[in-house]
């Protein structure tokens, strides 16, 4: 395909999209609703939107949570209100509408675990962005969900709520800040250790964190924000003295405050918390020498073959000196001893050859570079280097940081639908059956439909890489574009791969594209559209 042919292929799938959005109109409903003008919304009209809510710092009693459309990266028209109960929950209708939402309460008064006291709102706003309500959804409104959006800033796009939540849950070591409802831990007692105990302590140990080191609670939140969103050493440093700090008042909180009705005392904060500000959060990035450690990888774009692995201590968040080599085998395998080395590493393949999976030709690298981050690495460790993997590391820029590389690396695999981008290792899906629809089948099948989408659009594979990177560090509405065009093209291809490329030997075919690819792709729905495919760590994507 020429150029000239390529861009129009461009044009035209962003004026599908825009039709789709732009033929979307919202509805209201709810305990006080408003009827959103049409236009106005990114949302679908296809089924009732009912947000049942708990907003707590404690649990906000007498609060108005307010629920708005997000339009074009931007909070747009008020859907509905509702006022909070003394637990904090709240329900409100939406009607209609579906697509991406903010949630906000302002007002009430809530009981601060660490005190004990009851605490007006006041000024204090929280907030929560959701990439997309349908259905029925549950939404959790608190402290954490208001550091996220103060992540994204002025740019509400079903990307940049994706990572700022998912970010926010990786630092505070919780799988979903949005979804999962808070306990509240000064109240009753609990029958095990749960994901909604763990988020009422972690919000326990923000009040404990207020009390004890004499901060509001606003301005622990946006000090959370502005260290991550800074990736420089003195962001960094910053948010390791914060996060150091909010594990001691956890435990605190658990241990010694009398509050605590949980009668747990024995959980521990997780995520970039749980180091206590150490080792893995870049603090350390020299190594510790104890033990050995071992890494076996894979290389692929399909498998590299004699190709050249170099790996790199990572040290102050740069890449620093070479600490093994090896060559990959026929398969794209290779072992490094490392020796006693385990701290922050950088995996890079150079040279060799594969078999391109949508031509079935043999391809050089040439000049190709793929390259693996990991934040850390002990005793034996599995690492895959991949197209993905190294779009993390162009994403990462000169700030690889053990924080910065969690991030990239945990974007990648939501974007993609990949639970795991650095330990899952890709099948060959050109060589040979798959024993199932499992996350390595559909890792190599994410793989092949990136060389389709080359093939069949005559680009490089190192062009496709370098604009996904690029158009995810663009949060602006051109960088969205470019990223919903790119992310289309992929999801269309890897089902073209899959169901009509004899190159595919895995026996799949019934698989589809997750994360971003599910909700741009052949669906062809709204940008903002219901995302079925996700982040599945077996099948990858959702089965047609």
């Amino acid at each position: 395909m020429n150029q000239e042919k390529n861009y129009k292929v461009l044009a035209l799938l962003l004026t599908l999209l825009a039709i789709v959005v732009l033929t979307g109109c919202g509805g209201g409903g709810g305990g006080t609703s408003l009827t959103p003008s049409t236009g106005n919304t990114t949302g679908s009209t296809n089924s009732s939107t009912i947000i049942s809510g708990l907003a707590s710092k404690g649990p906000v009693s007498n609060g108005t949570a307010s629920v708005y459309s997000i339009t074009n990266g931007q909070m747009g028209s008020l859907l509905a209100t509702s006022t909070t109960m003394s637990d904090g929950t709240f329900s409100a209708s939406l009607g209609a509408y579906n697509g991406p939402i903010m949630v906000q309460v302002t007002g009430g008064s809530y009981v601060d675990e660490a005190t004990g006291k009851t605490a007006q709102m006041g000024s204090m706003v929280l907030r929560t962005a959701v990439d997309n309500a349908a259905g029925n959804v549950s939404v959790a409104v608190t402290p954490l969900t208001e550091a996220a959006v103060q992540y994204m800033g002025g740019t509400l796009t079903t990307n940049m709520i994706t990572l700022a939540n998912t970010m926010m849950a990786t630092k505070f070591g919780m799988s979903d800040i949005v979804h999962t409802l808070p306990h509240d831990v000064s109240a009753t007692a609990v029958t095990g250790q749960d994901s909604q105990t763990y988020y009422g302590l972690m919000l326990a140990a923000m009040s404990q964190m207020a009390s004890t080191d004499n901060l509001s609670i606003s301005t622990i939140m946006s000090n959370i924000a502005n260290d991550l969103k800074d990736t420089s050493s003195a962001g960094t440093q910053a948010l390791t003295s914060l996060m150091s700090t909010m594990s001691q008042r956890f435990s605190d909180f658990e241990t010694k405050n009398s509050n605590n009705k949980t009668g747990v005392t024995t959980m521990s904060p997780g995520g970039m918390m749980s180091t206590g500000g150490t080792g893995s959060t870049g603090g350390s990035t020299n190594g510790t020498m104890v033990g050995s450690t071992m890494i076996n990888g894979l290389a692929s774009k399909g498998p590299i073959a004699n190709g050249t692995v170099s790996i790199y201590a990572i040290t102050n968040g740069q890449v620093g000196n070479l600490i093994a080599s090896t060559t990959t085998g026929q398969d794209g395998s290779f072992t490094a001893n490392m020796g006693s080395y385990t701290s922050a590493m950088l995996v890079q393949v150079t040279g060799g050859s594969y078999m391109d999976e949508a031509t079935g030709k043999t391809v050089q690298m040439g000049s190709m570079v793929l390259r693996t981050a990991l934040s850390n690495a002990s005793g034996n460790a599995s690492v895959a280097v991949t197209p993905l993997t190294e779009t993390a590391v162009q994403y990462m820029g000169n700030a690889m940081t053990s924080d910065m590389i969690t991030l990239a690396n945990t974007m990648m695999g939501t974007e993609f639908g990949v639970n795991d981008i650095v330990h899952t290792m890709p099948m060959n899906v050109t060589a040979s059956s798959a024993a199932g629809n499992t996350s390595s089948a559909y890792y190599g099948m994410m793989l092949a439909g990136m060389s389709q989408t080359a093939a069949a659009n005559n680009i490089s594979i190192s062009t496709i890489m370098s604009t996904i990177a690029n158009s995810l560090k663009d949060t602006s509405s051109s960088g969205s574009q470019t990223l919903t065009s790119m992310m289309t093209l992929m999801s269309q291809n890897f089902t073209q791969f899959e169901t009509s490329n004899t190159n595919n030997k895995s026996g799949v075919t019934n698989m589809s594209p997750g994360g971003m690819m599910a909700t741009l792709g052949g669906m062809m729905g709204s940008t903002n559209g219901t995302k079925t495919g996700g982040t599945n760590g077996t099948t990858g994507g959702m089965m047609r």
